[in-house]
């Protein structure tokens, strides 16, 4: 299936990776020239095609291989693999029913070594990937011993949108989008096979079905219906569901055989294409019919394979289920598709899980949900289980379940209305072992997408003050609580109790995610802007990316209106500089001051008197580590908006110079004020300025307008001019002597001297900057450089 879209993807990290290192996540053409990578996904996620859309960009440098055809052909006979970039498909297929999984994986070691190791990429079910095992056994047939290990990421909205649009000439996709998450099939959105079987079941009249098991069966018919009409007067096929169960037959033989597929003659036929009508039992005409479908796809030589092998295990396990109610005894089945143990192979975890679906018999279906619940869960459909029967399986998840986080939705029904009660005992129950704290962390995650269970909001809510529980627990419990609970005044009332609890310090919340989850849901109009900045003192760890810093990197800007904006800057000039350890221990708030003056003086600058702008550009010039205008670029845009008014540049320094009292401390606070220009380049005017506003001030603010004569002589005014403006003011007048009588040559060099050596400071400062850039120059290359230094950067 071809999917019109770009497929993005995110790095697994090793075990115990680097704490720096944060996983790269992006488009999978970003991966292209690494030497070595895995791409996981789910089952119809797209990797076939991802992999196909890969290998033609590369054109003539690469081949696509399917991983049964690399291991089974000689590399020998095979000089068009020699010297290209290889994509192996489908590892998982070769690795069912192995006693040995890892043998596969071997023998594609063994035929990389041969071809000189090349370049090559290898995709995978996730389920059957063996993780650091497969990892470590893989790097020693890469180029640089690195094989990166990526997750093939779901559709997002916009993906969902342009293949509706463009495969399916759906009119209004966003509005499909929205019933299938009403009708809670949300789930098949994400995938691009269950996409597919979707459209394909609504069709043009939009007849949706009610169930993930009603929307497979509705498209498997339509794809075993002749369309043409020449065949279905000629040949005259079985009408479509006479088609289905034979259909089960060959895909449950296929998959429990390890076949690759189907010779529909036998003399066609080897160890890995089997005959119908002589290994299965399928008469040669049904055989025929069935292969002719588009249940089954056509490879040449009289050979077909299923369409896809979802479609094969829901087929599988729909014919093996009818056999069962016949009489077959389940044991003979669990027999060839579990290991010894009796735990489910992983490459038939799909199947044993609509084989739960499709066998309606108790006893039958308790045994399926023990042998693999998480599997029953994220490869069947749990809509059609009573309630007695997903409590079962719920009470039999472990901490496996935790790794399949991004597919809570396939497990929603375990929040369904009549589960209340279950759910209840499950978050009651007072065990807090690291499986119960997983599963319920888990749960959490459902009723976040579920309909909305709302007598569960007291527990929910006693859940986040619970500190037996695990932080992430109490998060999720918080994201459930704010789903569940409607919006009202209770609601934000304990909303702002729990929030009361951490200023206080009687809730934990050792990451800062209850409180930045707290903060987006109250501010603005709970949390108003001049209560705030209370709450910056108070975050979790700094090298932890959170809830709370992309409260303050993020949200903060997107819940603000104008008029708050500007209410932030004129409440933090009041409290600095007490925020100074609250800044400085959270280094991504560096900048957030001059950002948010950027804003402010774009949207309201203009209409301010100069105390508030002066407020507001000491502010924004606050930074704990010394750096006016930290974000080069942010500073950029307060720069020019400053130098395109200079009368704005000589109120806003006047304003300050007039704030401070005339003591000793004069010259300290003179110099600061100057941060509040931000490094703007002064008006051509300036010195005549000073000259002017030093008359002006001379008999209100003697220290001020001293301060400014001195500065207009700086700036390159002779005595004279000096002289001729100051001429009736007797204290200038003799101030402006002071200036030119007890100035030496040595003084005039000192200051030369001093503004030579604070260039030089800059220069060395950058030097040092360029310095450490090129000393991580490796690390940064390897993704493992510290997240401070990669955050600078990304400014």
């Amino acid at each position: 299936m071809s999917i019109p879209v770009p497929r993005t993807c995110t790095e697994i990290l090793p075990e115990n990776p680097d704490p720096r290192r944060e996983p790269a996540c992006g488009l999978l053409d970003t991966f292209r020239s690494a030497p070595a990578y895995v791409l996981l996904g789910d089952p119809g996620s797209g990797k076939s095609t991802a992999f196909c859309v890969e290998a033609k960009a590369l054109g003539e440098d690469a081949v696509l291989v399917s991983a049964r055809d690399f291991l089974t052909f000689a590399v020998d006979n095979h000089a068009e693999w020699q010297g290209k970039i290889l994509f192996i498909d489908g590892l998982d297929e070769i690795r069912v029913g192995s006693s040995d999984r890892r043998k596969a994986l071997d023998e594609i070691r063994h035929h990389l070594y041969a071809l000189g190791r090349p370049r090559f990429s290898i995709s995978c079910r996730e389920a059957d990937w063996l993780g650091n095992n497969d990892r470590t056994a893989l790097t020693s047939v890469s180029t640089d011993q690195k094989v990166k290990t990526l997750r093939l990421n779901p559709l997002t909205d916009d993906d969902v949108v342009q293949i509706l649009d463009v495969h399916h000439n759906v009119e209004d996709a966003r509005g499909f989008m929205a019933e299938a998450r009403e009708r809670g099939i949300d789930a098949l959105l994400s995938n691009p096979l269950t996409l597919d079987l979707l459209a394909r079941a609504v069709g043009a009249a939009g007849a949706w079905p009610r169930s993930k098991l009603e929307t497979f069966k509705t498209a498997c018919l339509q794809m075993a219906a002749e369309e043409n009409e020449e065949h279905i007067h000629g040949d005259r096929p079985p009408p479509p569901d006479q088609l289905l169960d034979p259909a089960g037959r060959l895909c449950a033989h296929q998959l429990i055989s390890d076949a690759a597929g189907f010779a529909l003659w036998y003399e066609d036929g080897d160890v890995d294409y089997i005959a119908p009508d002589t290994q299965v039992g399928l008469g040669l005409e049904m055989a025929r019919h069935v292969l002719e479908t588009r249940l089954f796809t056509g490879i040449g030589n009289g050979r077909f394979t299923p369409v896809h092998r979802h479609i094969a295990e829901f087929l599988g396990a729909r014919h093996l289920a009818n056999l069962i109610q016949q009489g077959l005894p389940l044991g003979r089945v669990l027999s060839l598709i579990a290991g010894g143990d009796g735990t489910v192979v992983s490459a038939f975890r799909g199947l044993h899980a609509w084989l739960a679906v499709h066998c309606h018999d108790v006893d039958v279906r308790d045994q399926l949900i023990e042998g693999d619940p998480v599997g029953v869960g994220l490869y069947g459909d749990l809509d059609g289980f009573s309630t007695e029967q997903r409590r079962r399986l719920l009470l039999s998840l472990d901490r496996e379940v935790a790794d399949y986080g991004v597919n809570v939705s396939a497990f929603k029904a375990l929040a369904a209305p009549d589960m209340v009660c279950v759910v209840r005992d499950c978050l009651g129950d007072t065990r807090r072992d690291d499986d119960h704290q997983t599963v319920t962390g888990f749960l959490l995650l459902v009723l976040q997408q579920a309909e909305p269970l709302t007598s569960l909001a007291p527990l929910l809510i006693d859940v986040v003050y619970d500190a037996s529980r695990w932080p992430s627990v109490s998060k999720s419990a918080l994201d459930a609580f704010t789903h569940v609970q409607v919006d009202s005044d209770d609601k934000t009332r304990e909303l702002k109790r729990l929030l009361d609890g951490i200023r206080n310090d009687r809730v934990s919340d050792p990451d800062g995610e209850l409180l930045g989850m707290l903060l987006t849901h109250l501010y603005p109009q709970e949390v108003p802007p001049s209560e705030l900045w209370e709450y910056l003192p108070l975050g979790g760890r700094p090298d932890f990316i959170g809830a709370y810093f992309s409260f303050w990197e993020w949200r903060i800007h997107e819940q603000s209106s104008d008029a708050e904006v500007a209410e932030l800057l004129d409440c933090l000039y009041e409290r600095l500089p007490a925020l100074r350890s609250a800044f400085a221990m959270n280094y991504y708030v560096d900048s957030l001051p001059s950002r948010l003056l950027a804003f402010a003086l774009q949207t309201r600058g203009d209409q301010q008197a100069s105390p508030r702008l002066y407020n507001w550009l000491k502010a924004g010039a606050f930074s704990a580590h010394g750096q006016v205008g930290s974000d080069d670029e942010i500073n950029q845009q307060v720069i020019t908006w400053l130098e395109q008014r200079p009368e704005v540049q000589k109120a806003v320094l006047l304003e300050g110079l007039i704030r401070y009292p005339d003591d000793d401390e004069f010259e300290l606070h003179a110099r600061e004020v100057w941060d509040c220009l931000h490094g703007s380049t002064l008006p051509e005017d300036f010195g005549p300025w000073c000259l002017d506003a030093a008359v002006e001030q001379v008999d209100t603010n003697r220290r001020v307008a001293q301060y400014l004569l001195r500065l207009a002589a700086d700036l390159g005014l002779s005595r004279a001019a000096l002289m001729e403006r100051a001429r009736g003011h007797e204290a200038l007048e003799r101030y402006i002597q002071d200036i030119f009588e007890s100035r030496t040559q040595a003084l005039t060099v000192t200051r030369l001297g001093r503004i030579e050596a604070s260039r030089e400071e800059t220069d060395r400062r950058r030097e040092q900057w360029i310095d450490h850039i090129r000393a991580n120059v490796d690390a940064l290359r390897e993704n493992q450089a510290d997240p401070a230094l990669l955050f600078r950067l990304g400014r």
